[in-house]
Order: C-alpha cells, then structure tokens, then sequence
C-alpha cells in the first residue's frame, strides 16, 4: 500500500499533487496517506482549498483515481517509486525521533518490529501485478466517504454525494 500512496498523493511528484496542485492551481495542499492496524486501515486524501474550489477538486481527485484504475501503473513508475520508498526509508534513519516514531508505530500497530532490511526486501518483492490487485480491490470509487469542512453549499453538497 506504501507504494500505491506514494503513487497517488505521497509527494510533489505524486499523481493527485501533479494534476490538481500544478495543472488545474485548485489547492495549496494535497496528500494521501494511509493509517495501519493489525486487521484493518484507512487510506485517506486530504486537500486543503477554497471552498468554491471544492467540488472541482473532489471530482479531480474520482477523476485520477479512475483513471488510474483504467489505466494502471507503469513499469517505470512503479520502478522509480519503489526506489524512492527505499530511499526515503533510509534517509529517514538519520533521525533518532524518526527511528523511534517508526519502532513505536509497529510495536502499537503490529505487535512486533520489523528491521529497515525485512521492510526493504519487502518493498523489492512487490510487484506490479500485485499492485494492480490492490488498486483495483481497495480503491473502489463507489465505496469512498467524505469529510469537508468549512461552509457547504449546494454545489458541494451535490458533489459530496456524488463523492
């Protein structure tokens, strides 16, 4: 899942930041992130704008998350992105607050610690084909929910629905 995030809305280079950030300048801020447990999780996409931006922006995000299911992801994507989590992970060890948070995070979450090597060898055996698997089972437009706050108007309140 940390790739397809990573892919989606996990940085400047991501998918949602590219599109509605640079190309359509709807919203100073986007991201997705995902929250882990044991058996379960959430996958979220955030984006702070105006509210007569709004709307637009909910479906620019259904519009990419489609399009993304339509036409997946390609090798070189998933290629760069996978070396980009490896090496994200590894710069993120220069900071003990950084080792600590991530130690604590997966005692909490999983119960047990995984070492940067095991999460490595994971990242490595992903592979594309599984990725597509869970873009097309856990991403499922229909079965998205919303939160928006700040003053709702008619035209945002359609799109929630259609959200």
């Amino acid at each position: 899942m940390n790739i397809l995030n990573t892919i989606i809305g996990g940085g400047i280079s991501s998918r949602l930041f590219q599109s509605i950030r640079e190309e359509h300048r709807l919203t100073y801020s986007i991201y997705s992130y995902q929250t882990n447990y044991s058996n379960a999780g959430l996958f979220t996409i955030y984006a702070g704008t105006r509210p007569s931006n709004a709307s637009q922006v909910m479906e620019l995000i259904t519009k990419n998350i489609n399009t993304l299911r339509a036409t997946g992801i390609s090798a070189y994507e998933f290629a760069k992105t996978k070396e980009q989590l490896k090496g994200s992970l590894l710069l993120s060890l220069e900071s003990s607050s950084n080792r600590m948070f991530r130690i604590g995070t997966m005692e909490l979450s999983f119960g047990n610690y995984i070492t940067i090597d095991e999460v490595v060898s994971k990242i490595d055996k992903v592979t594309l084909e599984k990725l597509h698997d869970i873009l097309h089972t856990l991403l499922i437009p229909d079965k998205f929910a919303s939160t928006v706050l700040g003053p709702i108007n008619e035209e945002i309140h359609n799109a929630i629905k259609r959200f």
